[in-house]
């Protein structure tokens, strides 16, 4: 696909594919998303610093990835997120997850799903 006709989310499947270090194993992490598209809403993976702007000319140094499941999907999502040797793996939710996704008006809170955090070090 020509990166003009990419998604943005499709852009991000491809930054994960090519940030495999230590553990992560991005070209699995990112077929698996791919091909269990039912589980999740959105992906993305980042650092909660700057040092992917810092190492850009080089690398995508990152370190965390965040996923919203589908609803219903959280437990498949999980079983699935489990098989790539993460270092820490938790469900973010409530007031944080409202929070982090930028949802500030209490309907919104109420309807919003958690996220599921992953982290390899």
């Amino acid at each position: 696909m020509d990166l003009h006709e990419a998604t943005a989310q499709e852009i991000q499947l491809e930054l994960i594919r090519r940030a495999s270090f230590n553990e992560f194993d991005g070209p699995r992490v990112a077929a698996d998303l791919q091909s269990h598209r039912e589980l999740w809403v959105a992906a993305l993976m980042n650092r909660e610093d700057l040092i992917t702007l810092r190492d850009l000319p080089r690398l995508w140094h990152v370190d965390t990835l965040w996923i919203i499941p589908a609803r219903g999907k959280e437990a498949e999502l999980w079983s699935l997120a489990a098989q790539w040797s993460i270092d820490e793996i938790d469900w973010i939710g409530g007031e944080l997850g409202c929070r982090l996704l930028g949802f500030w008006d209490r309907e919104r809170r109420q309807d919003q799903q958690q996220i599921l955090r992953l982290w390899w070090d």
